[in-house]
């Protein structure tokens, strides 16, 4: 096999965006299934005796393929105050010396 060469463009390969063979043939066997599937979706949310949760889920499964997830709304809140973020060198608190140890300045942290 020759090396790669500078100035040379990658050729082969799969094309952007398609699917690999493992996820598409599990795709293919899932499409076989896909009218059983939506059948027992309905003959679940028909079904009376069966729990109100569970029949609310099938309404839901059924809805959300006939005309997709409903779309999500996002609040910002851009009246709140700016982040404002402190940092502190831990090294300036720190005293060098042990000759140094005492009080700490006024705008420095206790140490204990």
């Amino acid at each position: 096999m020759a090396a790669f060469e500078p100035g040379h463009n990658k050729v082969g390969g799969r094309q952007p965006g398609s699917l690999n063979k493992t996820t598409l043939e599990g795709r293919q066997i899932a499409l076989g299934f896909a009218a059983e599937a939506m059948q027992t979706a309905v003959d679940i949310m028909r079904d009376l005796e069966a729990p109100h949760t569970t029949r609310l889920a099938a309404c839901i499964d059924i809805m959300n393929r006939a005309w997709g997830k409903p779309t999500q709304a996002v609040s910002v809140d851009a009246e709140s105050e700016p982040l404002q973020i402190l940092i502190r060198h831990f090294t300036d608190a720190v005293p060098t010396e042990p000759a140094d140890i005492g009080e700490p300045a006024p705008n420095q942290p206790r140490l204990l």
